[in-house]
């Protein structure tokens, strides 16, 4: 199984706020009418590789406005809209230095002394088309489906919508939908896919997640991934906590994990999100392989 690339959960991220800018922005003033340009965030210095470094882009959202509906107490209902409450770590202070660090997934980044020969030279591959100004394409920028869901990590809202049988995950950034079984286990031989199959229980206030079944066609993903999520309401419900182990003998030489944290806003919707109406101009000048 080709080993996909590794440097999507930061890059791709950050190469879609380059291109895409922000999805939803704070809600409008009381008067309904935008804020003047001139209000707005001055002109940003994209760098060398046309990535947005305004670290305004990534500052958080201001608090959901007064009157808007509390999250519930009820510390195994995560039903609602979450946005990532750490953005601030995706700016890696200047963007335009991403070539020069390690673009691996999640804010951590992973130790390269856990990773195996093969993902350690792809590691590399990465890194120096990084650096001549045209990185690898990302899923994002290819319009594909995106294996890590950016609950903690994104800069475009999620919904949760729990149910008796199953809990939906809908990221808006490239339509993710990650559909979490709650009535039943894995299949015996489960139909190899983007997202793999997903079951899950509650231990406590935290639902477990255990994850198998990947086509290994999606970024950071072989056919042998093993994922084991970890979901949890904090601050009274304020704020909910992913954390992510994944086992993949192909990649990592031992399990890693890393840990997100997003907060509640009600206020925001998760719009439509169509990546077919700019597929050429998403992969100008990226490398293809």
């Amino acid at each position: 199984m080709k080993l996909k690339h590794l440097e999507s959960y930061v890059f791709s991220a950050v190469l879609l706020c380059g291109t895409a800018a922000m999805a939803q922005s704070p809600p409008n003033p009381p008067d309904g009418k935008p804020a003047p340009l001139s209000a707005q965030a001055p002109p940003v210095d994209q760098g060398p590789q046309g990535f947005v470094s305004a670290p305004t882009l990534f500052a958080p959202l201001p608090p959901p406005p007064a009157g808007a509906a509390p999250p519930r107490a009820d510390p195994r209902d995560i039903e609602g809209v979450w946005l990532a409450a750490s953005l601030q770590q995706l700016s890696l202070g200047s963007l335009a230095n991403l070539a020069a660090r390690d673009p691996f997934p999640g804010p951590q980044g992973v130790d390269p002394s856990k990773l195996t020969k093969k993902a350690l030279a792809h590691r590399d591959y990465a890194q120096e088309m990084n650096r001549k100004g045209t990185p690898l394409a990302s899923d994002a920028a290819r319009c594909r489906p995106m294996n890590d869901i950016g609950l903690g990590g994104d800069t475009f809202p999620l919904e949760v919508i729990e149910g008796p049988k199953e809990i939906v995950l809908l990221q808006e950034e490239g339509r993710t939908r990650w559909v979490i079984h709650m009535d039943r286990g894995h299949p015996a031989h489960p139909k190899p896919s983007y997202w793999g199959d997903s079951v899950g229980h509650w231990e406590g206030d935290t639902l477990v997640v255990d994850t198998v079944g990947y086509n290994g066609e999606a970024q950071d993903t072989t056919a042998t991934t093993h994922a084991v999520s970890r979901l949890r309401k904090l601050d009274g419900g304020q704020k909910l906590e992913l954390t992510v182990t994944v086992d993949d003998p192909q990649t990592y030489l031992e399990p890693v994990s890393r840990t997100s944290v997003s907060t509640w806003h009600p206020e925001l919707q998760v719009l439509e999100f169509q990546c077919e109406e700019n597929p050429t101009g998403a992969m100008e000048g990226l490398t293809t392989n």
